[in-house]
């Protein structure tokens, strides 16, 4: 019944199901940061995510999406060589837009205690979130729209909307509303590379690779360098890097669909 509903009204879908989660993350992020101190309200995040991507899998599992969502795929060797490549540029790109420098002191994951709290968290946020929106939602997407060039760049390009928009809370979290704004701009951007990479490739593991690296290094810096000031230079700079990548997305979109 559920794939039927994705498959004839795939927009309510992909909506309903992002709202679905995004509503039950704030509502657990709430009771934990108002009833649980610190590290605890970080942990019953964690677990929820982790409860969710595992509600996600089973979902898929039980509609036999797991091969076409590309969840049970890692993809062929030309898109690992692309997704290696990307990520090279952009974790360098991160460090320096936030850091003003590219250089990363790798031993701070055996001197740091808390640089591996950030490793398990990131990997359970990000897997999570791949899983949900370039594994589900775009599967869906494609799916519904047919794999023609408006369906697939359409598909892409709404899902990375869908995962941008959430970013909006970052004005909750001590953003100004000019940084905040151009980091929803600029993950919509990043996630249209995601996304066409996983379209081209048929797999969300390189969309896993490239979403978990550059947030894990510039996470753990920050616990040893400040940030560059004010906020808006650091995600100024952190837009405009991320166009070089979001416009051979478009790319791969046209090769995709060829």
């Amino acid at each position: 019944m559920l794939g039927t509903f994705a498959a004839d009204h795939p927009v309510l879908f992909a909506l309903g199901l992002t709202i679905a989660c995004f509503v039950g993350l704030l509502y657990v992020s709430g009771i934990a940061y108002t009833k649980l101190r610190q590290p605890y309200g970080d942990v019953a995040v964690t677990v929820m995510r982790l409860a969710m991507a595992a509600g996600l899998l089973i979902l898929v599992w039980r509609l036999d999406w797991l091969e076409g969502s590309g969840i049970a795929r890692l993809g062929s060797w030309q898109v690992w060589l692309l997704a290696i490549g990307g990520l090279l540029y952009f974790t360098s790109a991160a460090l320096y837009a936030f850091y003003g420098k590219i250089t990363f002191d790798i031993t701070s994951f055996a001197q740091l205690p808390a640089a591996r709290a950030v490793v398990y968290k990131q990997l359970i946020a990000v897997i999570y979130e791949e899983i949900l929106f370039r594994g589900v939602i775009l599967y869906v997407l494609v799916s519904a729209w047919g794999h023609t060039q408006l369906g697939i760049i359409g598909s892409v390009f709404l899902t990375a909307v869908l995962f941008a928009l959430p970013h909006f809370v970052g004005i909750f979290l001590g953003l100004s509303r000019r940084a905040t704004l151009m980091l929803v701009l600029e993950t919509c951007i990043i996630a249209v590379w995601w996304g066409a990479l996983v379209v081209w490739g048929g797999s969300i593991w390189p969309a896993v690779l490239l979403h978990l690296i550059p947030n894990i290094v510039v996470e753990v810096q920050g616990l040893s360098t400040p940030m560059v000031t004010p906020d808006t230079l650091a995600y100024r700079r952190i837009l405009w890097f991320s166009i070089p990548l979001g416009i051979p997305g478009i790319g791969l979109l046209v090769h995709a669909w060829r």
